[in-house]
């Protein structure tokens, strides 16, 4: 039973009818109850007590006998007067089921009672038609389980298929919430179809963003230790971003080319800066050079490489700067020092560029893998990505690829996404990283319908990649955004992605991943029970950067 009121906030006339195989000159608003039966579909009006074939429009008497009572012991449960829409069934094996549904907003908060918790088994692909398991409990012996279903995503993904699934959506019940290899199949090729229906939305957006940062200086939100004033700064790292999703998404398009000629012409003395005609740095050029090809600019890394360790270092500090040298201050010292993921990411950008890579770096990049962090990258993910590249490298990188690839998957959440703050970003980064660790398609497939059907709420849009860090001497203001290492305290300063050109490039890059998921591969669901790494469970950029990224560097 569905209630046409209730189905009217999110449908059309013409969609309730199609939705419900109804006779195309059916006026919905004429009726209070749409009834799916296995007799067929009908039609209720509650004035007249009267029941219309939804196909014929013709009158129908049903016989003598209702579900109430066969059903009793699991319909008590429910207020049915209130229901939005509630069902029975019966299926085989599985016994007696009754679902119970209530609209709130774009959401519908379903309740079943099952003989048994399901096995929530490929519950990943859920996504796939906007629904989601909030849970359950056992009650008088059975178990009594709750969804939400987002009913836009779940009408599109509908629409998308001409309606032709909807059984699965009455075989997903009669399994009392179990998803077998038939359903499993049905929802990766609704989640398939909205992926491909969405790629259009995305590439238009990403050129739009390019077109307007070629004619205006699009710079990221700097949000400093005190205060509340956000001054631009980063105009030039970003573009990067822009440039590879392009050139991954339409190489040989006119913007491809016309972006490439204005990302060359920000360089500065060969290599690139974070923001235009500032200073360049290793950590900004090999951001922009991971999403191009510059055998030149690969080569002119080597300046800032620590002949010592074989790592690199941000910049080459001096008390007497020459020209592109940063000037030495006490409160940067600890930016004197080798970078972790820098120097991963450039490990692999000389492989790329069919340089040579030492044993140094080899060795470094292997023994810093417990310590993987950066003294610029706010996210523990987006670390992981560039290592996850970086592992390319060194001699024992298989193993440490697994190991990667196994923790990062021990992280994902319940909802299916990653990380506890910027989880869209967090969970395009950790895509694009499994995605090089040779992951299942299965993983991937699930956190990409998590990035879909997520990635346009605004409050994700704006993530944080970047944050920098001072050393505070005693005499200092210490009030703020403050970080305490030992006895050490730094003053953070955090970088808002605000255009959202690097959140963009990067849901693009992650949703245009061709998969091939299997209805009988492994599901996300064996990782959601693992205990996640530390770093992945910090609650916000500061605890992260206080507890994971500095205490490297000082």
């Amino acid at each position: 039973m569905f209630r046409v009121e209730a189905i009217r906030r999110f449908a059309d006339n013409e969609t309730i009818n199609r939705m419900y195989f109804l006779h195309p000159e059916t006026d919905p608003e004429a009726y209070d109850f749409v009834v799916l039966t296995s007799l067929g579909r009908f039609l209720y009006r509650e004035r007249d007590n009267s029941f219309t074939h939804g196909e014929t429009l013709l009158p129908h008497t049903f016989g003598s006998g209702g579900l109430y009572d066969a059903y009793y012991d699991r319909l008590r449960h429910f207020s049915l007067d209130e229901a939005d829409s509630f069902a029975t069934g019966y299926y085989p094996g599985y016994g007696q089921v009754v679902l119970y549904i209530r609209f709130q907003e774009n959401v519908a908060i379903a309740e079943s009672i099952f003989l048994k918790a399901p096995s929530k088994r490929f519950y990943e692909f859920l996504q796939a038609v906007g629904i989601r398991f909030l849970g359950g409990e056992e009650t008088d012996g059975l178990y009594h389980a709750k969804y939400e279903n987002t009913l836009s995503r779940h009408i599109a993904s509908g629409i998308l298929a001409d309606f032709s699934r909807t059984d699965n959506c009455n075989l997903f019940f009669f399994l009392h919430g179990n998803i077998n290899t038939e359903l499993a199949d049905g929802l990766i090729r609704a989640g398939r179809k909205r992926l491909e229906s969405e790629q259009h939305r995305i590439l238009e957006r990403l050129a739009a963003i390019a077109e307007r940062s070629m004619v205006e200086k699009l710079q990221m939100q700097m949000l400093l230790p005190q205060g509340s004033e956000t001054p631009g700064f980063g105009d030039v790292v970003p573009k990067g971003f822009i440039y590879g999703a392009l050139r991954d998404r339409m190489p040989e398009a006119e913007l491809t080319e016309r972006y490439r000629q204005s990302l060359e012409g920000d360089k500065l003395r060969g290599l690139w800066t974070f923001e235009k005609n500032d200073l360049e740095t290793s950590v900004d050029s090999s951001l922009v050079l991971m999403n191009t090809y510059d055998v030149t600019a690969a080569e002119l890394l080597g300046k800032f490489r620590d002949e010592a360790t074989g790592a690199y270092l941000p910049q080459v500090a001096h008390e007497n700067p020459e020209e592109g040298q940063m000037q030495y201050v006490p409160e940067k010292h600890h930016w004197c020092r080798d970078d972790i993921a820098t120097s991963v990411l450039i490990g692999r950008l000389l492989a790329d560029h069919g340089l040579a890579v030492d044993d140094k770096l080899r060795r470094y990049i292997s023994d810093k893998f417990g310590q993987r962090s950066d003294l610029y990258f706010a996210n523990p993910y987006f670390v992981d990505w560039l290592y996850a590249l970086g592992l390319a490298v060194p001699d024992n990188g298989p193993a440490l690829k697994e190991k990667l690839k196994e923790e990062i998957l021990a992280s994902v959440r319940e909802d299916f996404s990653v990380g506890q703050y910027d989880k869209v970003f967090s969970t395009a980064c950790a895509i694009l990283a499994l995605k090089e660790l040779g992951c299942d398609d299965n993983f991937l497939f699930g956190l990409q319908l998590y990035v879909l059907n997520h990635y346009q709420d605004p409050r994700e849009q704006q993530p944080t990649p970047f944050y920098s860090s001072l050393i505070l001497a005693e005499k200092d203001d210490h009030s703020g955004r403050v970080c305490k290492v030992g006895d050490t305290s730094l003053s953070v300063y955090l970088y808002r992605d605000v255009h959202s050109m690097i959140y963009t490039a990067l849901v693009s890059r992650c949703l245009s991943i061709a998969v091939s998921p299997d209805a009988g591969g492994a599901s996300l669901e064996q990782y959601i029970s693992r205990t996640a790494e530390p770093r992945y469970a910090a609650p916000d950029h500061l605890t992260y950067i206080a507890e994971f990224s500095l205490p490297n560097y000082l």
